[in-house]
């Protein structure tokens, strides 16, 4: 979809209910207000969609209902609420909902939109009919006679009676299934002479395709032909636990999405669901999950540092929770590749759908600066470009990016591996290139060297020369280097012995000029500091005074028992942490240790531990 200046457009919006029932119970036009405020409050959730659900009776004054809320009145009522709408930034989507046959009420939504009045209703307005069910393909096309004995009119015969009114606007075609299954869409759509058609997908929690294999397997091949828009979007435990995930893939895949519902019905978070406790935009547990989202998205991705906290473009408090990702380090400085593993969309939707918002990336000197006999098909430009490329797809499935310094060499010598300390000759070139490269984007963070060992804190800070005779470079230069490069993100800096002693991180604390450095910490089964005790000691008084994330937590066991005490405890503290490593490498569970299986995020049994928990956080329990 584009709109009048040839911009593609992703519809995010919301559903009101509320248009469907009061008319044909004879007490109203809407539940709820329909003026101006509720749709500003609307608009304010920085959506650019409504969806209204219509009453077939209503909308044509038939069958008895009264004349003070259907024909002329119902139209006037819903044009007028469409203008509102519409002033305040707003595309509207109009869907035949509730409708019957002959002279039965419109109570209910039928299997089908009905032969007897739903092509005259469609001379007028466009999302054909809300949610098909227990029909056939060929009656969603053609029509035939119900089960209940009534005459279905089928989806080319509401696209023929809207086009011979002479309207030419997208139309909206619900999949069969309740509008949750597309399977058949694409071979089944009608012909439409003005070919705008919208495959419509409702989503809850409790329909049937409620998983990212199936996501990719039966909606995304829709979406890569025609408009795909989710028209309903709902979960059922006052949570956003599902939709969340949903939401990142939907995201990646140019797939719309409305929430449903906006109405501020008494204990309706479940129920409904419903995304409001009032018409001012108060949102329920479940519509904090789309407000934020949408909030996010408007602003783009953004992170600050104030105090010991990590803030979002909305001033709202983020705790990083992730995993890691060290393909980039060993591929390219090998001769073979960019990556171990793949890069694309899906492979970014499985990340996000362990309720991550965080990935960090291992990088590898030699190949970002394309020295040292890296070939240029894998280094230098080509290297920092698929890096941009993916961080970028990584920030569309709603993650925010770690850059770390990882594998380095001093002079000649082949980055390999990981040394003591960053190295003098090459690491401050590297900072300032990809701190140039990324200084816009506020979503990416820069870990200044992964895992500083053998050092002492005067070398941590200030450099020195090492027992291997090369100089290292101190963390200060570090920051130097990225701020001189213009770059104002937060920067990570990891403590001695691997990064697991953070003992006097806080007196050998560099200047930065943003005053935006956050303490990295790796935890792991094997490390020195590994019980609740130590972290207590020696890393919540540094937790006190500035953000502190697990930039690496790992079980060489694989099983969880390690990290989940782990994370029990950094929750309560807001100590972020990121498993590693999203690697899908053979038997490496333990000596990965590797979290998945597969790229589709399949866990092994180390990874359950961290994909658990993040759901249980997700989910509020």
């Amino acid at each position: 979809m584009v709109d009048g200046s040839g911009k593609p457009i992703v519809l995010h919006g919301v559903n009101r209910s509320s248009t469907v029932y009061p008319c044909i119970q004879g007490w109203g036009l809407f539940d709820g207000p329909s003026d101006n405020a509720s749709a500003a409050a609307i608009a304010s959730w920085h959506t650019n969609a409504a969806r209204l659900q219509l009453n077939e009776d209503c909308w044509l004054g038939i069958n008895g209902v009264n004349p003070a809320y259907g024909g002329a009145n119902y139209q006037a009522a819903i044009g007028n609420y469409v203008n509102l709408l519409q002033q305040n930034g707003l595309y509207v989507i109009l869907s035949l909902a509730w409708n019957a046959p002959g002279t039965t009420a419109s109570n209910g939504q039928q299997v089908m939109a009905d032969a007897d009045h739903a092509p005259a209703f469609w001379g007028v307005v466009f999302d054909l009919y809300n949610e098909p069910h227990d029909i056939s393909w060929d009656c969603w096309l053609n029509g035939c006679t119900t089960s209940g004995g009534w005459q279905a009119a089928g989806m080319q015969t509401l696209v023929n009676a809207v086009r011979m009114a002479g309207a030419t606007q997208p139309l909206l075609l619900s999949g069969v299934g309740w509008g949750n299954d597309l399977t058949q869409w694409l071979a089944s759509r009608p012909n439409d002479p003005a070919n705008a058609l919208v495959a419509s997908f409702h989503e809850y929690d409790i329909t049937a395709c409620v998983t990212l294999s199936c996501w990719t397997s039966t909606v995304l091949p829709v979406a890569q032909v025609v408009p795909v828009v989710t028209a309903e979007l709902g979960e059922s435990d006052c949570t956003h636990a599902f939709i969340d995930p949903y939401m990142a893939w939907a995201d990646l895949s140019g797939v719309s999405y409305l929430g449903l519902t906006w109405e501020a019905w008494a204990n309706g978070c479940n129920r409904g669901p419903t995304l409001i406790t009032a018409y001012d935009g108060t949102p329920t547990n479940f519509g904090v999950g789309l407000h934020d989202h949408l909030a996010t998205l408007s602003k783009g991705l953004s992170l600050s540092v104030t105090g010991n906290r990590l803030l979002d473009g909305n001033g709202k408090v983020v705790v990083l929770h992730g995993a890691s990702r060290v393909g980039a380090l060993y591929a390219c400085v090998q001769g073979w590749g960019m990556f171990d593993g793949p890069t694309d969309s899906n492979s970014v939707a499985a990340i996000a759908s362990w309720h991550a918002n965080a990935v960090r990336l291992d990088l590898n000197e030699d190949c970002w600066l394309g020295i040292n006999g890296v070939s240029p098909a894998y280094g230098g430009s080509s290297y920092q470009n698929a890096i941009a490329s993916y961080v970028n797809l990584l920030h569309q499935g709603g993650l925010y990016v770690i850059l770390s310094l990882t594998w380095n060499a001093p002079g000649t010598t082949l980055s390999t591996d990981q040394l003591a300390m960053a190295d003098a000759d090459h690491a401050l070139a590297f900072w300032q290139s990809v701190a140039t490269t990324f200084k816009t984007d506020r979503a990416v963070l820069f870990d200044l060297y992964s895992e500083p060992h053998d050092v002492s804190w005067d070398c941590w800070l200030n450099g020195c020369t090492t027992a291997g005779g090369w100089q290292a470079a101190g963390m200060q230069s570090l920051v130097n280097a990225v701020r001189g490069a213009g770059a104002t993100q937060p920067l990570l800096l990891g403590g001695l012995d691997w990064a697991n002693d953070l003992g006097s991180f806080v007196p050998n604390k560099p200047n930065d000029p943003a005053n935006a450095l956050i303490a990295s910490l790796h935890v792991a089964s094997g490390s020195g500091c590994n019980t609740n005790s130590c972290w207590t000691t020696a890393v919540v008084p540094v937790a006190q005074l500035v953000p502190v994330v697990a930039g690496k937590l790992t079980e060489n066991d694989c099983a969880h028992s390690f990290i989940d005490g782990f994370m029990g405890w950094a929750d309560p503290v807001g100590i972020g942490y990121l498993g590693s490593s999203w690697e899908a490498w053979a038997n490496a569970c333990a000596g990965g240790p590797t979290l998945i299986t597969s790229y589709d995020g399949t866990p092994t049994g180390y990874g359950i531990g961290l994909r658990d928990h993040l759901g249980a956080l997700a989910s509020g329990s």
